[in-house]
């Protein structure tokens, strides 16, 4: 079994013998050293990109239509169609996803797009973002509670 472990420099890559393996695989009760991940028919079908995130506090995170965002975001806020722009919005809008998402295409494409999607003028400060990340997103920052169901059996 090898696995990758990634650094903020540097990649490191770690080989574990077989005996080691089968020595894992016994003290958690596994049967296989893979995952059994189920997957959803309509997410294998997308066609158009999935965009999946980790995010430590929330968990994972996927979207599909991914291409079209990462398309928009790719404009850095040039000549956005109306659909890239209402994707851009959407994905802002949706529930599920959270805002460090959103911040981490933020990171890595700017904010750009998302000024254009909202008609926000390119010379306003940087302040909108936090305001519609807060506006949109607010839920991810108030207190939640886990849902508990009592079952008589």
């Amino acid at each position: 079994m090898i696995t990758v472990e990634q650094n903020d420099t540097i990649s490191k890559v770690r080989c574990s013998t077989k005996k080691d393996v089968e020595a894992f695989l016994k003290k958690h009760q596994l049967s296989t050293p893979l995952p059994q991940v189920e997957w959803s028919p309509e997410l294998l079908a997308c066609d158009d990109g999935i965009g999946v995130y980790f995010n430590p506090e929330e968990g994972q995170e996927m979207m599909t239509s991914f291409d079209n965002v990462l398309h928009g975001f790719q404009k850095q806020g040039r000549d956005l169609s109306e659909d890239e722009a209402e994707i851009i919005r959407q994905f802002l809008y949706a529930d599920a996803i959270s805002p460090q998402f959103v911040r981490k295409l933020v990171q890595d494409y700017g904010d750009a797009s998302i000024a254009a999607a909202f008609l926000i003028p390119q010379d306003y400060d940087t302040y909108y973002l936090e305001y519609l990340i807060r506006r949109y997103k607010g839920h991810f920052y108030r207190n939640r509670y886990p849902s508990l169901s009592i079952v008589d059996a």
